[in-house]
């Protein structure tokens, strides 16, 4: 029986906080927001369950307790069950390249993009065969690279991962929407907003085709375009996609329940930028 692990952190789940300059677990947001902007922003991750051939209890272990928020213990099971994975007699590059990037996934949740990068390196010279893993570990690479402001290195893997996708599955497969949308971020990151615009709207629209309007990854992905919008100062067109976000979101409540309260103080935000106070229910939501 196969033991999942967790692999792949995904840039679409957005959440209000921080102060101007700070950064988030997946790419941040520029170092200085508009003058109009009042509410500062950043993002986080989504992760998704990506099964590895590996049967060992310690594998188990590990994922569950990772799954379970304690990285640092379940970190310790996956690296031993990758030492014994490497004295085994029969070589095997997939396993240990899924174990290494769960590893390196697990070193970003405890704020240290660096060594995530080691990992992630050391995992992409095995050439797993694969395609839906090197683009997992090309893209992790790439978001952990934003972490600490490498984003030439970032941009580099970002669009490597992009074009192993596209190359692999086709440009309209659900795993280019990954890379594409850690493109879309580090873009942000560098203060493009131009450049990021179309490719968060590309993302959109095929996350609408794969996964239907009412799904959670279109919630998400709607919310972060109408989150840079909003910071672009648009704030009509930044409104509509924030309430079409909302609208999924309110379809999800087991995995957004954090997130509803903070789209709707955006929609309130954006009314407030216009001069206008907008639905009472909104601001009941902002004045708790």
């Amino acid at each position: 029986m196969a033991t999942a692990i967790w692999l792949k952190a995904i840039p679409l789940t957005l959440l209000l906080g921080g102060m101007p300059g700070s950064r988030s677990l997946a790419l941040g947001i520029p170092d200085q927001l508009p003058d109009s902007a009042p509410v500062p922003a950043t993002f986080s991750t989504k992760t998704a369950l990506t099964t590895c051939v590996v049967t060992t209890a310690g594998v188990a272990r590990g994922n569950s307790l990772a799954l379970a928020g304690h990285f640092a213990e379940g970190q310790a099971q996956l690296e031993d069950a990758l030492n014994a994975l490497e004295q085994a007699a029969i070589p095997d590059p997939l396993n240990r390249a899924c174990l290494m990037n769960a590893i390196g996934f697990l070193e970003r949740q405890q704020g240290r993009p660096v060594f995530a990068v080691e990992w992630f390196r050391r995992a992409l010279e095995l050439e797993p065969p694969s395609d839906a893993l090197l683009v997992l570990l090309t893209g992790n690479l790439a978001s952990a690279y934003a972490e600490f402001n490498h984003l030439d290195q970032a941009e580099e893997a970002a669009r490597q991962a992009l074009q192993i996708a596209v190359r692999a599955f086709g440009p309209d497969h659900p795993e280019t929407l990954f890379p594409a949308t850690t493109l879309a971020f580090i873009h942000v990151a560098r203060g493009n907003f131009e450049a990021a615009e179309p490719v968060l709207r590309r993302v959109l629209a095929q996350a609408e085709r794969n996964w239907g309007a009412s799904s959670y990854e279109v919630a998400n992905t709607a919310g972060n375009l109408g989150l840079l919008l909003f910071t672009n100062r648009r704030y009509a067109l930044a409104r509509e996609l924030l309430l079409k976000s909302l609208a999924g979101l309110e379809q999800n409540p087991i995995w957004a329940k954090e997130q509803i309260p903070l789209t709707q103080a955006l929609v309130a935000g954006s009314y407030a930028a216009e001069g206008r106070r907008g639905p009472a229910n909104l601001w009941l939501v902002v004045d708790q």
